[in-house]
């Protein structure tokens, strides 16, 4: 009779709300834009020691890409090469325990394959996956058999993403469904065809000791203008903007749909390359409880964080996390971190039963942006990384091989500096710097041995993936940017650029093209170009130039307002004074990147200019019409690489490129932050 009046007795208190389930514990480590560079290289081998570490300390955990995991460049193509077979079949083999005899390489293997033995969840589709097209993209994640062996393992998780329509693309038709599947059913080792087909999706599910946790994509609406796309198409409303409550219109069914089967744990893998866009789009969304913001680099941290010790020279640019109210003014959390490897995001939370988390339970201690550093490993790791991590192990037998394919290219020296080339995503994207001024230095002079009337040279900061240099400790103590650091592999000396330098920077290697454009176009192109300035924004479209200066004001309305004054070297009448186009119908030859001419990349207009008056145009692609053999061969004629490598040859190779990177240009400027300099 005890037994059963104590059963009654809790029975009756669950009723009345005081017996409560044991809340769910999560752990979700995240990151994004890997976007293949030698830094990264140096710092993969770390960073799974630190996913292998921290899945250990928790029993549910889940790790999931914002997007971007490979990037066009020397890694890439690097892991195409037929030596890395055995290395990669020796991976697989020690983590899937079955045979790869009959296993292939291609370019972007290495990436592919670092984000199967990690155990990647589900990752965002992001915009350099499909940089070269719809063809490379499908190859590198669909598996192939021949015989029942393998000869590609593809993907062994899904993309997501609710806003791009593959339906039209005819190699996408089996690679993609509408369906919300199981995250298992996308992969099954023994037999692929006992998998789903699919490996795209708008979202997918997580089972973790037996909670559901749902995981929606979400990709950029600039996706065409920046990426090359093929018959894929950017769903509408809203495609080509960045309107937030017209993409909310898209990912909120997606995310109604998981509700709708019983989800209550949602998270938003999100490559929108504008972090201030996820802030906005949280308000705007229901039912998401963490958004994992890609594509922009941006770097949180928190006070333990900071404790730690954040990656060498770099600084925090918000806390870990930030808290939205959504739509029904509840919490939506927002995690990010910087790429290149450099940062593991670990983000822990328990929910309760309703699925809502449980504020108390984010501690700064425990969540936080982890740098991939020896200091931080070494207070996880007792000995030796590589042999107590497995995953460590498994990455830098990958890694190394690969970078060792590339350390090659790092021989072959094209010139000299004795500064730091500042290429760094926050400086490129938002004012001129001593490396974009070089570079479009380099196009003015090349494009007129081509046509002497061509006045101005432009290119974009997202072509510059990278800065060419090093963190320098100086003689007293402090740490400095300085020119390329030596390489005792490839006897490369302290100042030397190499062919690798160039290639890990310039990794698009656009071609360079000729086109004629009024002075009015030469406005609206310039507009475009800083339409997206704005605080905290670092937008790929920001101009780098020669040839011109411009002056613009970030404080006015953005569209066709912005561009003040704008001046031909060498010239004393302007060709836009106090935001007016002073002669229309002036013309001017300008060589521009075939990324913003032939594809209107990153908003510019320059297509529909070209295609309304093509013979007043005159449009021309250099790397069609040069054939010449200068210093170097490994980049084609007319390309960027190829052009810059000669230009360092030319005029950096004997005397070493020596402007400053810290001397303030004058060639695209924000007067609105000149006058606030002034004022104070």
């Amino acid at each position: 009779m005890k037994k059963i009046s104590i059963i009654l007795f809790l029975t009756l208190l669950c009723f009345q709300g005081v017996c409560q389930a044991k809340p769910f514990t999560l752990q979700l480590l995240h990151f994004s834009d890997w976007e293949g560079g030698i830094d990264s290289v140096d710092n993969v081998v770390n960073f799974a020691a630190l996913v292998d570490y921290m899945e250990d300390t928790h029993k549910n955990s889940i790790l999931i890409s914002a997007g971007d995991n490979y990037l066009s460049g020397p890694l890439l193509q690097a892991a195409g090469d037929p030596s890395f077979s055995q290395v990669l079949r020796d991976v697989y083999e020690d983590k899937y325990k079955i045979s790869f005899s009959d296993l292939r390489v291609q370019p972007g293997s290495l990436d592919i394959a670092i984000a199967n033995i990690l155990d990647v969840d589900a990752s965002a589709l992001g915009n350099h996956e499909m940089d070269l097209g719809p063809r490379f993209f499908a190859a590198l994640i669909t598996p192939k058999k021949k015989n029942e062996a393998y000869r590609h393992l593809g993907i062994t998780f899904p993309y997501l993403t609710s806003n791009i329509d593959f339906s039209h693309e005819t190699v996408f038709q089996e690679l993609y469904t509408n369906k919300i599947l199981s995250q298992d059913k996308y992969f099954h080792l023994s037999d692929h065809n006992k998998a789903q087909k699919a490996k795209i999706a708008p979202a997918t599910i997580v089972i973790r000791d037996n909670e559901k946790i749902g995981i929606v994509g979400v990709t950029t609406p600039y996706l065409g203008k920046i990426s090359s796309l093929g018959k894929i198409k950017v769903q509408n409303p809203g495609a080509g903007t960045n309107n937030m409550k017209l993409l909310a219109e898209i990912v909120q069914p997606q995310i109604d749909r998981l509700v709708g089967q019983g989800v209550n744990k949602i998270i938003l893998a999100s490559h929108l390359q504008l972090f201030p866009l996820d802030v906005e789009l949280a308000s705007l969304l229901q039912h998401v409880d963490v958004i994992v913001s890609g594509g922009n680099d941006h770097r949180m941290a928190d006070g333990e964080d900071r404790k730690r010790g954040l990656y060498t020279g770099d600084k925090a640019q918000g806390m870990y996390p930030i808290i939205v109210q959504d739509k029904d003014r509840k919490p939506t959390y927002i995690v990010s971190t910087d790429g290149h490897y450099k940062y593991l995001g670990r983000f822990v939370a328990s929910f309760d039963e309703e699925g809502n988390i449980i504020p108390d339970s984010v501690d700064e201690n425990i969540s936080g942006a982890f740098a991939t550093t020896s200091y931080q490993v070494a207070s996880f790791y007792k000995g030796h990384v590589i042999e107590e991590s497995i995953k460590a192990k498994r990455a830098h037998k990958l890694a190394e091989h690969v970078k060792n394919i590339v350390m090659k290219k790092d021989a072959n020296i094209v010139g000299r500096s004795k500064v730091f080339l500042e290429g760094r995503r926050e400086f490129v994207r938002t004012q001129s710097t001593n490396f974009g001024n070089l570079i479009t230095d380099a196009f003015l002079e090349y494009a007129k041995k081509f046509d002497p009337n061509v006045k101005v040279a432009m290119t974009v900061g997202g072509s510059i993936r990278a800065p060419i240099g090093v963190l320098h400790k100086r003689h007293d103590g402090q740490n400095v940017f300085g020119p390329p650091g030596p390489n005792a592999v490839s006897q490369k000396k302290l100042g030397e650029v190499s062919q690798l330098d160039i290639e890990s920077t310039l990794r698009f290697n656009n071609s360079l093209t000729l086109v004629t454009l009024t002075a009015g176009q030469l406005k609206e192109v310039l507009e475009a170009g800083v339409y997206h300035v704005g605080p905290g924004i670092t937008y790929g479209g920001f101009p780098q130039v020669a040839g011109i200066q411009v002056q613009y004001d970030s404080q006015l309305t953005a569209g066709s307002k912005r561009i003040v004054n704008v001046f031909l070297e060498g010239e004393n009448m302007p060709i836009v004074e106090d935001g007016q186009v002073l002669r229309p119908d002036r013309v001017f030859r300008i060589a521009v990147v075939n990324f913003l001419t032939e594809y209107g990349g990153d908003g510019y207009p320059f297509p529909e200019f070209i295609k309304s008056n093509p013979k007043k145009a005159n449009f021309v692609n250099l790397s069609k019409v040069d054939t010449s053999v200068g210093q170097f061969d490994f980049a084609p004629p007319g390309t960027e690489c190829d052009i810059v490598a000669e230009y360092f040859y030319e005029h950096y190779y004997h005397e070493p490129f020596h402007i400053e990177p810290n001397i303030p240009s004058q060639r695209v400027v924000d007067i609105s932050k000149v006058r606030n300099i002034e004022s104070n």
